[in-house]
Parts: structure tokens; C-alpha cells; sequence
């Protein structure tokens, strides 16, 4: 008896100690989902703002604003597969990431990383040329021989990601249990770990380097002998020159961080944060700070407060800007109509704006709850219960009302319809630009896109398994996919495409008629998706105390009509359901 205590007692203590070690594992798994998620996010939104003031910003119509522009397209593009696989994964801590998919989003990840480590080589030398010798800049660096470099440096990078076609031998995934991207223990993921990514990224930044070292050297030589020949518009344009340089120079800081731990600190330690800060999280912070350094250098608030009336006269200077317009990104007509500004319409114009932004949150949340619902099962019940679901539908209509309260200072900022134009209209004030430009436009992006988004990673990673047990989950999975993508397109085709456009009945299809067809097709859907005829019949009077999901769990399945008779004893658990 005396020897048997001990042991219980070792044996508990060894069980604490092990739920504890889970439950701190679970946390830190957390955290590291966490970071990956918001880095990606907010590096998604200051690289789409950087493109944004690339194609608005007069200074940078030329040829260093046509490369910044492709460098933070690709910035974008390491930043996208971070955000839709990365973080989810990591969360999820998902076993199959070794997938076909994987290997997809990998090779993307791969392509656009090495578009970045070429975009960067080329902004050296745009640079240098620009200050060595800025007679011929113009002629080198001409808009058709950027566009032959731009193109040139996306081609290196696709040949850098011709091996990965080989998906067997030649891949790199991303694996949710250590946080981390891995080469394939393959001899072909030997070389193209080696020679493609390692000595590749290190050649090509110790030739950026050089060039920006001349660079600095032309600046200090000219910066000696400037005042004498100088005038003022060659000042001027040398302080352009200048900041441009400064840009450069500090992204490739930023790009000497990352390869500098990625290569060499991550290899000085084992531990599981030091490896992830040092590789993951480096690569990862490293592109989203280059779409910042972008906004930092070159966000000017006059430029997306300006008037964009087409009636608006132009400046006579600006040669530049009249000869490539940007396109700007909107959704509606800048130039109001006094005829339909009046209280009532304005107040219709509210009530539009409630209903837009109360269904976009509408498509985030069920989003989200097909997400638990098949990936996570166990916890549908909890997560989604009655009276959680009762408090998403208020909090949807309370961001809803709060997305329109700029609105209630009508003077100042209002939309209305305009009969004359067949648009709705909003009015020209600088409250209202603003609200437009971050509400109007980019958070409906943001927010439809990442409805699609957690739709999409849903659909990839439920398994055929749960597809057979679960059909009526995953037909509501298909139903929330289609309606999450059409919101999409209608939400990318009113907000990017009106801007292309010019003609009157070009700008009504895009603007107006898309988004009633959005809502017919939509009703549409439900219908088709959950009409049957039986629903018109009487009905028996149900129970009082009988109790209605709001949402069809994994544990009621078997009361569902579907189901055959030894459903419950022939039921096992699947991959999804030990999550």
C-alpha cells in the first residue's frame, strides 16, 4: 500500500503537468495564428493602399512608379497566401497540409517572392540611372522598356518555379505544427532550396547593395558641386530623385532582414517561437512594411480628397497626369445633383447604406459559422448557439447603423439618387471623400473578401468523408460560396471596374444594374437550394417544448430524414471531428 500512493500520486502529478503543457501549447498555437493573420491582414491592406497611391500620385507616373507598382502587386501576392493558408492552418493546426493545394499555394508563395527579389534589383539600377545619368533615363527606362523589364522579372520568377510542376519531387509547403515553410526532403528540394532561393536571393542582394552604394556616392559627388549650376527646377526634381532613393534603400534594409534571419539567425536555435520569428514572421513583416514604406513616402491626402468630377478642370501643368489618368477606384458619381439632395432622399440613401453593410457582415458571419460547423463540429453547438446567434444578427445591424452615422450630418455628407444620371450620388465634401474612400471602398472589399476567402479554405479543406456524412452542411457550405462570390464580384465590379468606364449606360450596368441582379440571383439561390414543395403542405402543430436549431449541428444529424435507420451505430469519427 505504501508503494502504491507514491505512484498515483506521480502518476497525477504527470497528468497535470502534460494538460497543462497542452493547454499552453493550445495558446501559443493561438498567438502564432494570431500574428500570421494580422501581419497578412494589415500587410494586405497597406500594399492595396500603396497601388492605390502608385496609380493616383502624379509624381509616380514613370517608370518608378510603374516597378513600385509590380513590386507591391507581388507583395500582395506572398501576403494573400499567408493570410488564406497559412494563418488558418496554424489555427486549425491542420495534419494534410502536404496536399496538392499546398504545393499550389507554395509555388505562388515561391513566384511572387523571387518577383519582389528581382522588382528590387530593378528599382536599384531605375535609381541609379536616374541620378548618374538623367539625360538618358528617360530614354532607358522608357513606359515600353518598363513594361519589357517588368515583364522580363516576372518570367525569371516563373522559370524559378518551373521545377515545382514536379509536385512529387519539387515542392514547398507550409506545416501548421512548427509555423514554418519547408523545402521537400527530396534531392530536388535540396537544389532549389539551395541554389534557386538561398544563393539567389544572397547574388542578387549584394548586387542591389553595390548599386545603391554608387548610387550614394553620385549623390554625395552631385550634392558637392550642385550649387553652383544648379536652378530651382533641377532642385526640385533632385529632391525627388532623392526621396526615391530613400525608399528604395529602405526597402532593401527591410529585404536584408529577412534573408539575413531566414538564412542564417533561424539556424542558431531549435525553439519552436525563435525559429518562427526569425523565418516565418520575418518573411512575412518584411513585405508587409514594404507596402507601408510605399504609403509613407508618397500618401498625400490631397490626392483622394481631390474632386473627381469628370467636369473638373484640369491643371496645365500636370502633363503627365493628363496623358495616363489613373483609374480611380469607385463606386459612385462624385458630382451631386441639387435636385435630389433633400432630406428624404438623403435619409433613402442611409437606409441603402444600412442594408449594404448589414448584408456584408451577414456574409462574414455565416462564413464563419460553415467554417466551425465542418472543420470544427464538436464545437458548433457551443460557439453558435441560440442566444449567440441572436447576438450576431443585433451586433450585424449595429456595425451596419454605425457604418452610416457620418450620414447623419446630411449638410456635409450624404448619398442620394440621382434620377438625371441614374446613380446615386455623394456629395463632394471632404468627410464624405474620406468616408467613401475607407468605408464606401475599402473596408467592403476587405470584408467581402475575406467572406470569400474563409468559404474558399473551407471547401479545400473539408474532406470526402465529411462531404458523405454530411451533406445537408455541406450543401449549405455550396449555397454560402456561391452567394459570398457573387457578393464579391458585385462589390469589385461597382467599386473597381465604374472607375474604368466612362459612358452613362457603361457606369448604370456596373453601378446599379449589377447589384440588383446580385440580389434577384441571390433570393434565386435559396430558393433553388431549399424549395421543396412539402414546405406549402399542413403541417402538424409541434410540441410547445419543442426546441428548433438555429443551426443544423453534427451531434442532431441523426434526427435528420436523410440519415438511414443504423446511423448512430455504425457512426465513427472522422478527421474533422477530432479536432
Amino acid at each position: 500500500m505504501t508503494t502504491t500512493i507514491p505512484n498515483i500520486i506521480t502518476t497525477t502529478v504527470k497528468m497535470v503537468l502534460e494538460e497543462t503543457e497542452l493547454e499552453m501549447k493550445r495558446e501559443d498555437v493561438l498567438l502564432a495564428a494570431a500574428i500570421i493573420f494580422f501581419v497578412a491582414f494589415f500587410g494586405l491592406i497597406f500594399n492595396l493602399l500603396g497601388i492605390t497611391v502608385v496609380m493616383k500620385n502624379p509624381i509616380l507616373k514613370n517608370s518608378f512608379g510603374t516597378l513600385c507598382l509590380s513590386h507591391s502587386i507581388a507583395n500582395s501576392g506572398v501576403l494573400f497566401v499567408f493570410f488564406i493558408w497559412s494563418a488558418p492552418a496554424t489555427y486549425i493546426q491542420a495534419q494534410n497540409t502536404s496536399g496538392m493545394i499546398s504545393k499550389l499555394l507554395g509555388q505562388l508563395n515561391i513566384l511572387c517572392w523571387d518577383a519582389c527579389v528581382y522588382s528590387h534589383l530593378a528599382i536599384s539600377f531605375n535609381r541609379f540611372f536616374s541620378i548618374a545619368i538623367p539625360a538618358r533615363a528617360s530614354f532607358i527606362f522608357s513606359r515600353h522598356n518598363t513594361r519589357v523589364i517588368i515583364a522580363i522579372v516576372w518570367f525569371i520568377a516563373f522559370c524559378h518555379i518551373f521545377p515545382y510542376f514536379w509536385y512529387n519531387e519539387c515542392y514547398i509547403t507550409y506545416d501548421a505544427i512548427s509555423w514554418t515553410w519547408n523545402f521537400a526532403p527530396t534531392r530536388c528540394g535540396f537544389i532549389i532550396s539551395t541554389y534557386t532561393d538561398y544563393y539567389t536571393s544572397v547574388a542578387i542582394f549584394i548586387a542591389m547593395s553595390s548599386v545603391d552604394f554608387m548610387t550614394l556616392i553620385l549623390l554625395i559627388i552631385h550634392r558637392k558641386h550642385s550649387h553652383f549650376t544648379s536652378s530651382d527646377e533641377s532642385v526640385k526634381r533632385r529632391k525627388v530623385e532623392i526621396r526615391f532613393f530613400m525608399q528604395s534603400c529602405l526597402q532593401g534594409i527591410l529585404f536584408f532582414y529577412e534573408i539575413f534571419n531566414f538564412y542564417y539567425v533561424s539556424t542558431l536555435n531549435t525553439n519552436q517561437w525563435f525559429v518562427f520569428m526569425t523565418s516565418t514572421f520575418a518573411w512575412e513583416i518584411c513585405h508587409c512594411l514594404d507596402g507601408f514604406v510605399v504609403v509613407l513616402f508618397h500618401f498625400r491626402r490631397r490626392i483622394f480628397l481631390a474632386n473627381s468630377s469628370p467636369h473638373a478642370p484640369r491643371s496645365q501643368t500636370n502633363h503627365a497626369q493628363q496623358r495616363a489618368p489613373a483609374a480611380p477606384i469607385t463606386s459612385f458619381n462624385q458630382s451631386v445633383s441639387t435636385s435630389t439632395t433633400t432630406v428624404l432622399g438623403k435619409i433613402i440613401g442611409q437606409l441603402h447604406l444600412l442594408f449594404l453593410f448589414s448584408m456584408i457582415y451577414s456574409h462574414l458571419s455565416l462564413s464563419l459559422n460553415r467554417f466551425v460547423s465542418l472543420l470544427h463540429p464538436s464545437r458548433t453547438r457551443s460557439i453558435f448557439s441560440h442566444h449567440m446567434c441572436i447576438f450576431l444578427n443585433i451586433s450585424t445591424w449595429i456595425l451596419g447603423f454605425l457604418h452610416v452615422i457620418p450620414l447623419f450630418w446630411y449638410q456635409d455628407c450624404h448619398i442620394t439618387y440621382d434620377p438625371a444620371t441614374w446613380q446615386w450620388v455623394i456629395s463632394t465634401s471632404k468627410l464624405c471623400a474620406t468616408y467613401k474612400l475607407l468605408v464606401l471602398q475599402y473596408l467592403s472589399v476587405i470584408v467581402s473578401t475575406i467572406s470569400f476567402l474563409v468559404n474558399l479554405f473551407t471547401w479545400a479543406m473539408v474532406s470526402g468523408e465529411t462531404i458523405r456524412k454530411h451533406p445537408v452542411e455541406t450543401k449549405l457550405l455550396k449555397g454560402e460560396f456561391w452567394r459570398s462570390f457573387g457578393f464579391l464580384i458585385a462589390v469589385l465590379t461597382s467599386g473597381v471596374l465604374s472607375g474604368w468606364v466612362q459612358e452613362r449606360w457603361q457606369k448604370y450596368v456596373v453601378i446599379c444594374v449589377i447589384w440588383q441582379v446580385y440580389h434577384l440571383v441571390d433570393g434565386l439561390v435559396i430558393l433553388l437550394l431549399h424549395f421543396h414543395r412539402k414546405l406549402l403542405a399542413e403541417r402538424p402543430i409541434l410540441d410547445p417544448n419543442h426546441h428548433t436549431p438555429s443551426f443544423i449541428h453534427v451531434e442532431h444529424l441523426h434526427s435528420l430524414p436523410h440519415r438511414s435507420p443504423d446511423f448512430n451505430r455504425n457512426r465513427h469519427v472522422s478527421k474533422v471531428d477530432t479536432y
